[in-house]
Formats: C-alpha cells, structure tokens, sequence
C-alpha cells in the first residue's frame, strides 16, 4: 500500500475514521496497532504505527520506553485535565472576560504603562478627521504658494504639463520662473483629474480653468510658454508659445538611431543590416538586465543592478546595454545562475557582438548623459539644448570620418568601424527632423547666454531668429546719447584718413544695450553661471535683463510632472482606492508643496 503521512494518519485516528480501525493489542491492552484501509485490495492492511485508544496518540511500535512514558505521564496528565474541565463550567465561558474582569486589567495596564489617559484618549481623532484636517492644511498651503508666485504670472511664469493615468487620468501642472535673486524655481501647481479627455483644447481648458481658480486672470494665464512632450503641441493655439521637451526629442532621436524613420528608410537601407544588429543588442542587453533583477542570488552579487527593463521607454534598451558593459565581470562570475535564455543572451552579446557593442556606445553614450543632465533642473538648461544638438551633429560628422578623438590606441581594435559609420549616417539623418521642432525662444536663450552670444557655430538666419525674438521683447529704449570725440587736426590727411578708417566714427546716436551686451568681453575661462552673469548685470542692462529673466526661465523638459505620477502612486496606495479623484488632488499636490516650502507647515 501506499505509505501515508503521519500528520493525516493522525487526523483520521482522532476523529475515528472509518479508515482506520484498531487491530491487535500491543505491549498494553490501550495501546493497540494502526490498521488503514486500502482502496486498491478492499483491506485494512498494518500501518506500522500504534495508537493510545484513551487519547489516540499515534506512537511508533518500535522497541524503546516511550510508550511506557506516554502511558504514565503524558496521557494520565491529559485523562486529569480532562476530568477537571468536566467538572467545572464550559471551557468557552470560562475564557469570557466579564466586565468588571476587563475593567481591573484596563486600569491596571494604564496605570502601569506609558500609553495614552482618558484625557488623551477621548482626543485622539478619527481617521475622517484626520482626512479632512489633511486636506484643509493642503489647500491652505496650496493658497499660500499660489498667491506668492501670482506676482510672476503674465511676464515670467512658465508652465510644465504633462498627461498620466492612475486610476483615472490625471493632468500634472508645475510652474517654472527664476525670481529676484535668479534662481530657478520649479512649483508644483496642480494634479488634476482630466477626465474630459487629451486634446490640446480640452488640456488648454483643463490649464486655465484650474490656474483661474488660484485666482490668477486668463489674460495673464495664456501670456505662459508651456513646456510639454509632442502629443500636446496643439497647446501652442492656446497659450505664448510651445516649448517642445527636449527629453522626449533626445529619446526620440536615439530611437530613431535605430530605427529609422519612414523619411530615412530609403536613404540608410545601405546600412540597415548593422542597424538592425544593433538594435538586436538593445533587446539582449533587456532580457540579460531582466534575469539579473529576478534573481536574488544574482542581485547580492552585484555592487549596483542594472537599468530595469522598460519596453515603453526609447533609450531604455541603450540604458540596459551600458550597464552590462560595465558590469561584464561581476556578471560573469553569476551568470551560471541564470535561466538559459539569459545565458544565451550572454554568450551572444560577449562571445558574438561585443565589437558592436562597444561600437554603439561609442556613438551613443552621450544621448545618455544629455538626457540625464536636463532631468536635473536645479539650475537654467534652455541656452544648452540648441548647442547640444550641434555638438551631436559635429561628433556625429567626426566619427564618419575617422576620427575617434576619446579612443585610446589599444581600443581601437575593439570598435567596429561599420557600426560606427551606421549610427553616425543615422544620427545625421535624424537630427534635423527634431532640431526644427525647437522654437525662437531656444535661439534667444543661446544669444543671451555670454559663453555662445556669437553664434559661431549657427547661421546668419538663426542669429536673426534670436535677436528678432529678443527685439520684440524688449521696450522702446532710452537712447543715451554718445559725445563724439573731437578732431584734433584738421589737416588734409586727417580728413581723408577719418574717410578710409575702419573704425566708424560716432555720429552722436547711442549704442542699445543689444549692441553694448554684444561687444562686452567675456572671459572663456570663468566658471560664472548664465543666472550670476545677469544677477550681475541688472544695472548694466536693465531692459535686457527683463528679457532674460523671462526668457531663461523657460525650462525645456516636463520631466518633473513624471516624477509627480511616482509619488502620488505611492501617495495613493491600496488604502485610499476609494479616495475620492478630488481629494487625492490635494492629498498628492499637498505632499508635494510642504516637502518643497516646509517652512509653510503649522
């Protein structure tokens, strides 16, 4: 028969089981042998085990003195309590605690212990309370921030949108202003419901009636630029102007590295084999990363883990391939550990394509690093993006040409050159299709920069777009007028040579402050900001430094409304499902302004 587990033969001996039945009698005429029934041959066949028939203890019929303790100790102390419990009241009452009982030990741990009094007691409120006491402490925060900042709106406020769905979907709104002191600040300003739906209209309407209800006027609501990804370009019918986020566009561009856009198709297919390669390596690079982070064995091993796995995030594949490049040695001593998908992943990427690897690195890490340094917004970013795009295109052009200028000589054998030619024709073919989606304003923030206020590396039409933008900003000047030097000689030959100079001469009329900021030398080596240069200039060009004030204070990536999304998930977790969408608006922007203005806090 088939051998049984103690834990169930047990069970059907206390409760007498008709599969069970005692047989013979052992060494006593109460401890009898363990018969059970077998289905197969229609038998009680030997268990091998004995049983107590007064407390049906299953006890083992090998030779030895435990039966003989069972029978004197153990079982005569259970037959006693047994005889005892059915001489006094039922066992369920006598474990009811009657009132009075409960009273003496209330007042006796109260007495004894650290914990709260009747005073304290009756005070501590219910969770309603503390609900509606949160939400009152939120909206007077909230009404705080947005009348300190209401100053701002209409001439440098700029907002930062951006869409996202928890239960319902929700509208993340941040406002972003250098104040008088030019420092960045970024103000979280509401996290709505938006259930309306996500057209630029219905967004636009979402925007303005909430931004209303602050108390702010629409006149000066729409004078805003707005900051936010390319599915809400259409905002730009609604307010200043839009600002296209440079994070999405630098994702964008290192996605269609890859895989080019229809437009491209015709003119890389020469090199859409070693494309296709390389995104073949982002997919290896995923599946390793994703092993490695499901297996806790493999995760102690590691000094940092890799980048998770996202198949909704472009540069993620990019991300995941950096990391296990540079974690190549500590993944080798644990990658027996790993299923054999995430082994075959392995070999093929080290063993078949660690060449293009290398190579994809090469001309894509800094997509990375750009991405990495505008989703930090401490400090002003908008005067870098154009230059970030112009320095892609000449490193692009540098590597298809040969020249890999951060290569040390010992590496170069490790790079494939067709890799790098691929993403590099690539990288050139996509640039444009995003760098036109940037606007004047990003032109104006260059020129106003004093490190790049010349422009050398853009055309005659860019500068115009600039300076035409920072003209149309700027007021009606007051000319200071200029006194013009006399001549000292009014021989023949000064005359004539006052004609032919070089240097015109002053006719009386005044240099603007455009011109005067322009001829200002700058020192290429100073580590001053853009914000300490016009802190420092407030007096110099006081028309100007309005402009540059709401001109930097555009922030060029809505990547912070994103991070809103994280927070309020783990704000509003399976304890507040049933919160209502309204309330957890204040549950979520309230969290957000008092870690931001903890000084606001009672």
């Amino acid at each position: 028969m088939e051998k049984i587990d103690e834990k169930t033969l047990k069970r059907l001996v206390a409760r007498q089981d008709d599969k069970v039945k005692m047989g013979d009698e052992l060494s006593r005429p109460d401890y009898r042998r363990v018969l059970l029934f077998n289905e197969t041959t229609k038998e009680f066949e030997d268990t091998e085990k004995g049983a107590c028939t007064k407390c049906w203890t299953i006890l083992s019929i090998q030779a030895g003195n435990h039966v003989t303790r069972h029978f004197e100790k153990t079982c005569r102390k259970r037959t006693k309590e047994e005889s005892e419990k059915s001489a006094s009241e039922p066992e369920v009452k006598s474990r009811k605690m009657t009132g009075i009982s409960f009273g003496f030990v209330y007042l006796t741990v109260s007495s004894t212990s650290s914990g709260y009094g009747d005073a304290a007691t009756s005070q501590l409120p219910c969770r309603n309370t503390i609900q509606k006491s949160s939400e009152l402490l939120a909206k007077e925060i909230v009404k705080k921030v947005t009348d300190n900042v209401k100053k701002f709106v209409g001439n440098r406020m700029n907002l930062l949108v951006d869409h996202g769905k928890l239960v319902v979907n929700y509208l993340s709104i941040f406002g972003s202003f250098l104040n008088d002191d030019m420092k960045l600040e970024i103000v979280p300003l509401a996290f709505m419901p938006c259930l309306d739906g996500k057209s630029g209209r219905e967004t636009a309407n979402c925007i303005i009636e909430k931004l209303q209800s602050f108390g702010w006027l629409e006149e000066d609501i729409v004078k805003c630029s707005i900051t936010a990804d390319g599915a809400l370009s259409t905002l730009s019918a609604f307010f200043e102007s839009y600002i296209r986020c440079v994070n999405h566009s630098l994702n964008l561009v290192a996605q269609h590295m890859v895989v080019p856009l229809d437009a491209h198709s015709l003119e890389l297919l020469p090199v859409s084999k070693q494309l296709e390669k390389v995104a073949r390596l982002f997919k290896l690079a995923q599946i390793i990363s994703g092993g490695l982070r499901g297996n806790v064995y493999a995760c102690q091993n590691l000094s940092r883990l890799p980048a998770l796995p996202i198949e909704t995030r472009w540069m993620n594949g990019l991300k995941c391939l950096k990391d296990i490049i540079i974690l190549s040695d500590e993944i080798s001593l644990v990658i027996g550990m790993l299923p054999t998908k995430v082994r075959s992943a392995h070999h093929e990427l080290f063993n078949e394509s660690l060449k293009v690897a290398k190579s994809t690195l090469l001309v894509m890490e800094p997509l990375l690093d750009y991405n990495q340094l505008y989703q930090t917004q401490s400090e002003v970013t908008l005067h870098l993006v154009l230059p970030t795009y112009k320095l892609l295109e000449t490193r692009f052009n540098s590597l298809l040409s040969g020249k890999f200028d951060d290569v040390s000589l010992h590496d170069l054998d490790s790079i494939c050159s067709e890799t790098v030619d691929a993403l590099s024709r690539s990288g050139l073919a996509v640039l444009p299709h995003y760098y036109r989606e940037f606007d004047s304003v990003h032109f104006a923030a260059v020129y106003l920069s004093p490190k790049t206020k010349k422009m050398l590396s853009f055309s005659c039409s860019e500068r115009q777009k600039a300076k035409s933008y920072i003209l149309s900003l700027l007021p009606q000047e007051i000319h200071l007028p200029v006194t013009p030097k006399p001549i000292k000689s009014s021989s023949s030959v000064s005359k004539l040579l006052s004609l032919v100079s070089d240097m015109s001469e002053s006719n009386g009329e005044t240099t603007s402050e455009l011109e005067r900021y322009e001829s200002e030398h700058v020192d290429a080596l100073s580590n001053e900001s853009v914000e300490d240069y016009w802190k420092s200039r407030k007096n110099v060009y006081p028309h100007l430094f309005d402009v540059a004030l709401k001109v930097l204070s555009v922030v060029p990536s809505e990547s912070v409304c994103e991070s809103a999304f994280s927070q309020a998930s783990f704000l509003l977790d399976k304890r507040r499902t049933r919160l209502s969408y309204l309330k957890a608006e204040y549950v979520v922007l309230g969290t957000q302004l008092a870690n931001k203005y903890p000084e606001l806090l009672p």
